[in-house]
């Protein structure tokens, strides 16, 4: 019997993407696999852009497209679309976006090129930065406002005070690739890098003049940054994962620091499916934000980052994408575009936890998610040899009660309550097994 709960659980696991726990909605706006798209970002509540690679039959993705909105993402033109003997200019593939306002908006592409507008997205011009070629080129650009950003390639950071028109280059602080860069000040620059033993060895570098000097503070352990967002020059997440030597999979990990990267906070650490490491996370306030990853992982927090809420709408847990970027573009919506030509909105961003469920379910589980104490309510004909059983997403069982732990509720039911205070961030479920019946309840942990 054993096996066969195990079994169960296993099955469970692949679609534990599958139960909701809050009110969101998500409609899909676009459904064309042409654009492979690679970033997103808004200047304001109604204006946006995603930029992507063309996908053409038979030619490599060596063009690109760039979509904007000016309805808060409802629908969507395009700003430029970039083909062989197109008279727009030609710039590879495009790799990242920053829209600071109405008017600006820079990508970095392929090549260490880039492209820019001064006019909204009615023209564009390129430009290329006199440095030696590196896999990706600008694959990360980020602009305090119009005049002052940043951008980095594999080794060097590019400064520009002046919405890149001119520029300066710095050689990478740490001594390896560099990850992530943020512009948090017209001087402030913040960079993650990896040590000379890998990826795994994190770096973080801070500098508040320019470049020209460079502090480096601890970074928690973790082998796979992917995107770093400040909300101002003290408060800032880095999203990433770390693999947990079980194929492919790996955690999903969100950081918080509150003090510039000077100290930084894990706020989220779980696993969920099949689920590789988040990709990308923004913030409409400070208290509001949403962080995506692979293979529709969605992860929402309306109080700065104490919590996080698993989205597990229908909608998106049917998404496959292998990448999603997000823009939270209003409070009550945020927009996904991802690696498949999809762009989604969401509808709803009501995440009210109900405490008390009062419904006639044999198995019922709640809150759900949960953090110190979970209640498990079922009817009283499961009393007898009855044991309730809670694994977690590799099979294991780290909990067992007996019939002798039930409380006695009114109208036929009985409800336990357990403490799970111990227990980590993740996918967790719990199996109630009365003689040879088995039913199986997902839920979710968030600390």
């Amino acid at each position: 019997m054993r096996l066969c709960k195990f079994i169960i659980i296993l099955l469970l696991i692949g679609n534990s993407l599958c139960f909701s726990i809050n009110n969101i909605t998500w409609k899909k706006l676009r459904d064309k696999t042409d654009l492979l798209f690679m970033g997103i970002d808004n200047c304001d509540s109604l204006y946006a852009m995603a930029v992507a690679p063309i996908t053409i039959p038979g030619e490599f993705d060596s063009w690109g497209a760039i979509l904007k909105t000016t309805d808060g993402g409802l629908t969507w033109k395009y700003a430029l679309y970039d083909t062989v003997g197109s008279t727009e200019p030609f710039f590879v593939v495009p790799w990242d976006i920053s829209y600071p306002t109405r008017d600006f908006c820079i990508i970095g592409c392929d090549s260490n090129h880039f492209v820019r507008t001064t006019d909204g997205g009615i023209t564009w011009h390129e430009y290329i930065v006199d440095l030696p070629y590196t896999t990706n080129g600008f694959n990360d650009v980020d602009m305090y406002d119009e005049n002052n950003g940043v951008m980095k390639n594999r080794n060097y950071i590019v400064i520009s005070h002046d919405g890149f028109n001119t520029w300066d280059t710095i050689r990478n602080p740490g001594d390896n690739v560099i990850f992530n860069v943020e512009m948090t000040r017209p001087n402030s620059i913040k960079v993650l890098s990896g040590g000379s033993n890998g990826p795994s060895n994190v770096r973080f570098f801070s500098s508040d003049d320019g470049g020209k000097t460079w502090n480096e503070y601890p970074h928690p352990y973790h082998s796979i940054p992917r995107n770093l967002h400040f909300i101002d020059s003290l408060t800032g997440y880095e999203v990433g994962g770390n693999r947990i030597g079980i194929g492919d999979q790996r955690s999903m990990l969100i950081f918080k620091t509150t003090d510039g990267g000077r100290t930084w906070d894990n706020v989220l650490d779980t696993i969920i499916s099949v689920s590789f490491a988040l990709q990308s996370i923004d913030f409409y306030d400070k208290e509001n934000g949403i962080a995506v990853g692979q293979f529709g992982s969605i992860f929402w927090t309306h109080d700065g980052g104490k919590s996080w809420v698993f989205d597990s709408s229908t909608e998106m847990s049917e998404i496959y994408a292998p990448t999603l970027h997000v823009s939270y573009i209003q409070k009550n919506r945020a927009i996904i575009a991802d690696y498949l030509g999809r762009i989604f909105i969401s509808e709803d961003t009501t995440t009210d936890v109900v405490e008390e469920i009062q419904n006639d379910d044999d198995f019922t589980l709640f809150p759900n998610p949960a953090a110190d104490k979970i209640k498990i309510r079922f009817k009283d004909e499961f009393i007898n040899s009855t044991e309730i059983q809670i694994f977690n997403s590799y099979g294991q069982e780290i909990i067992n009660k007996s019939s002798s732990d039930f409380g006695l509720q009114t109208s036929g039911f009985r409800l336990l309550e357990l403490d799970i205070s111990s227990l980590l961030s993740g996918v967790y479920f719990a199996v109630i097994n009365e003689n040879g019946k088995v039913i199986t309840k997902p839920f979710v942990v968030l600390k």
